[in-house]
């Protein structure tokens, strides 16, 4: 890890333990709305899908695990031993629904014919097969996250969690029932698909020191710019659909118009995303620059303060039995700068009386 990369990698774990602190919490309302029956704790909002309990059980375990594995390492047994529990919480969550997929297969043909946003059939409990889906994906890669195998593959199976979540995302933002369901039956929760996303970002970070994850969370120019630019390439894209959507829907743009718009404002801010990136090195750069040219001038006043005091400094690699000399410490013993000062010619150049005491004061350095 870089000294500078930190604070950095710090705010990424720091991320990772609040989504698992809201994917213990959310889920926990939502059980208490399927309870106590409160339409706003189980769906947010009127009409849509409610948040299922098996599913909150399942995110209620996951946030419990993110938790753990956002403390430092290493664990403690008790550590393990809670990361196996909850792992087996899910695996018998998805394991139930599977059963229930069984079971339900004469009701499947009505879910197909669904096309709205909500269902608010008789067997409301069934779980989202997108939600099962990444419960399943969860139940894989947690184990291979937490021993530190197949980094690439475990990044890869996270991101389509991700993908998976911010589809159905959006599917709600536009008003798509096709992004809203899989298979246009048992669609998922405007909330679940919050926390399903927030927790795929949430094992990526909360180890930033891995795959590619750690390029991102680098305090050096790549992650700095990384950091800069992919929030704009996620937002903007997003931005610019929801103008494109809402003058489709209000009709306030004309078709040609709108497109205008939208392929003219990506231009105008990706130059302006690339110009702040510009900058951002060029400031780096400068800071670089001008500490170059102080070391350089530091060094030209060591150097002629060596040669006003007829005094030279050396230092000694162990690894390579090789000595570096300052150019006045080259003058007093006579030698070319370009001479290799090793043990061997340091012995050499010493008188008799000189050199057990070299050799003895080496040792008690060393």
């Amino acid at each position: 890890m870089e000294p500078n990369s930190i604070n950095a990698k710090t705010k990424f774990v720091n991320f990772a333990k609040l989504v698992g602190l809201a994917s213990i919490l959310l889920p926990i309302l939502c059980i208490w709305g399927w309870l106590f029956d409160i339409e706003v704790l189980r769906a947010v909002i009127t009409d849509y899908a409610p948040m299922k309990p098996s599913t909150a059980i399942g995110l209620i375990s996951l946030g419990a695990i993110l938790l753990i594995l956002a403390q430092p390492l290493p664990h403690p047994r008790t550590y393990r031993l809670l990361v196996t529990a909850n792992l087996l919480v899910i695996a018998a969550v998805c394991i139930y629904i599977i059963y229930q997929y069984y079971n339900a297969q004469p009701q499947l043909n009505n879910y197909l014919l669904s096309k709205t946003s909500s269902y608010a059939g008789t067997d409301s409990t069934l779980m989202s097969p997108a939600s099962l889906t990444c419960l399943l994906i969860f139940l894989f890669t947690i184990p291979m996250l937490y021993i530190n195998k197949y980094t690439a593959g475990v990044q890869t199976l996270l991101s389509i969690v991700i993908i998976i979540g911010s589809t159905r995302l959006l599917g709600f933002v536009f008003q798509f029932n096709s992004f809203l369901k899989l298979l246009y039956f048992a669609p998922m929760a405007l909330h679940t698909s919050v926390l399903i996303t927030a927790l795929g970002l949430g094992y990526l970070f909360v180890y930033p020191d891995r795959g590619f994850v750690s390029t991102i969370s680098s305090e050096l120019q790549g992650g700095k710019i990384a950091r800069r630019l992919i929030p704009n390439a996620v937002l903007i894209p997003i931005f610019l659909l929801l103008l494109r959507f809402a003058s489709n829907f209000y009709n306030f743009l004309p078709y040609g118009i709108s497109i205008i718009i939208i392929s003219t404002s990506v231009i105008i801010l990706s130059v302006v995303a690339i110009i702040m990136a510009a900058h951002q090195l060029n400031h780096i750069d400068y800071i670089r620059n001008q500490q170059e040219k102080g070391l350089k001038k530091s060094e030209e006043f060591l150097r002629i303060s060596q040669s006003i005091a007829h005094l030279g400094s050396w230092e000694f690699h162990l690894d390579t039995n090789r000595s570096l000399w300052s150019e006045e410490t080259y003058k007093i013993f006579e030698l070319d700068t370009s001479v290799i000062i090793d043990t061997e010619l340091l012995l050499k150049r010493s008188t008799p009386g000189s050199k057990d005491k070299l050799i003895e004061d080496s040792w008690q350095a060393i």
